[in-house]
């Protein structure tokens, strides 16, 4: 069996992707596994030794001393496989991992995305997505990568060495939950909180549907900037909107418990460039959870959704369309379960992390470690 050191200056050690479903799957198989992530101290979980760097303090603490400090202990390891999920470790790893065998891990666009960073100022968007595009060509180049979605395989055809392992829930640990659901119909989301992922049109439908006399409520789950969770707050205490709570990040077990008590999981992310290439892996889970679950009308979301007659989608920027189509699950709360178990159903037949697992250890046997 092989040594694989996985690395991130981003993620949590307890990130679904990276440790819940790769690392522990790597270690079911007999490998060794480190996990190299910003936490606070050592500890072995589920088989996998978690090795701990300072958090960063800021995104530009991360790109520099976070990421030299996670390439630096990486290369303290003799590895036959370095795997890395981040862009920003790429060029510390050319330098610290030089001829070692790296794996790329790509969970997002970058090049794509980049030009909906809030944080890179419109003016040089365009030229940095283009550097950054031309750098990936560089530290890229032979190296075996790991696509999340299969819509990134037709961008970075220019690689010789891809699979498409996608982000799909592992559904044992989502069937098996069993929580009363809430007294009072209720939202759920799960996930990072954010404008482009459907906060602010999600507060403005609930604003709709209380006037219009519904009783609902919304428990929003995941991470929020400060500047942001202030935005919403106030739109909240403005339009007298009831029934919310912004619970911050829980740990998944934690967080799937309060969702699976929802009526209805919802996910409204805007079009972005990088979205309407990505699956939403909530999509999946709230499936698994048996909610019957309401989306953007992207194609790739539409077609999950209608193929597997499992919920509604609508306008992302549309507060008015996404109150009606949650106002129709409310009026209809009999075909809204028959929904969520049909998406259930779909979920253990086609879209489980199981069936990506096996394409993961092939990766590594066929690729990787050949």
């Amino acid at each position: 069996m092989a040594t694989i050191v996985h690395l991130t200056s981003v993620h949590r050690p307890t990130d679904t992707r990276v440790f819940r479903k790769e690392c522990r799957t790597m270690a079911r198989a007999g490998h060794d596994v480190y996990l190299i992530a910003p936490t606070g101290q050592d500890k072995m979980k589920d088989g996998v030794q978690i090795l701990a760097v300072d958090p960063p303090r800021n995104r530009w603490v991360r790109f520099t001393s976070t990421s030299t400090s996670v390439t630096r202990r990486a290369r303290q390891i003799p590895a036959d496989a370095y795997h890395v999920h981040d862009p920003e470790l790429l060029p510390w790893c050319a330098v610290q991992l030089r001829d070692a065998p790296v794996v790329y891990d790509m969970h997002e666009d970058i090049v794509a995305q980049i030009h909906t960073k809030d944080w890179v100022p419109d003016a040089v968007r365009s030229a940095l997505s283009t550097i950054v595009g031309m750098s990936l060509r560089v530290f890229l180049k032979d190296r075996p990568v790991i696509f999340a979605e299969a819509s990134y395989a037709e961008t970075y055809d220019w690689l010789d060495h891809t699979v498409t392992v996608q982000n799909m829930p592992v559904v044992s640990e989502l069937t098996d939950i069993d929580e009363p659901e809430f007294d009072t119909p209720m939202l759920g989301y799960i996930g990072g909180v954010r404008k482009d992922r459907g906060s602010v049109v999600t507060l403005e439908a609930l604003h709709h549907l209380q006037k219009r006399g519904y009783k609902i409520g919304w428990q929003c789950i995941g991470p929020a900037t400060e500047s942001h969770q202030a935005e919403l707050d106030r739109i909240q205490a403005d339009r007298n909107i009831g029934g919310i709570d912004f619970l911050g990040y829980l740990p998944p077990e934690e967080g799937w418990s309060h969702m699976s008590r929802c009526h209805i999981g919802i996910a409204m992310l805007e079009k972005t460039p990088n979205f309407v290439g990505s699956y939403p892996t909530k999509l999946f889970e709230y499936m698994a959870l048996g909610l019957p679950v309401l989306t953007s009308d992207i194609p790739m979301y539409r077609r999950v959704v209608e193929q597997a007659d499992c919920g509604l989608v609508a306008d992302p920027l549309n507060p008015e369309a996404v109150a009606e189509a949650i106002a129709y699950m409310l009026d209809h709360p009999n075909e809204a379960q028959a929904m969520g178990e049909r998406g259930r159903q779909a979920v253990q037949e086609r879209y489980s992390w199981e069936r990506e697992a096996d394409r993961l250890l092939e990766f590594y046997t066929d690729t990787v470690l050949s």
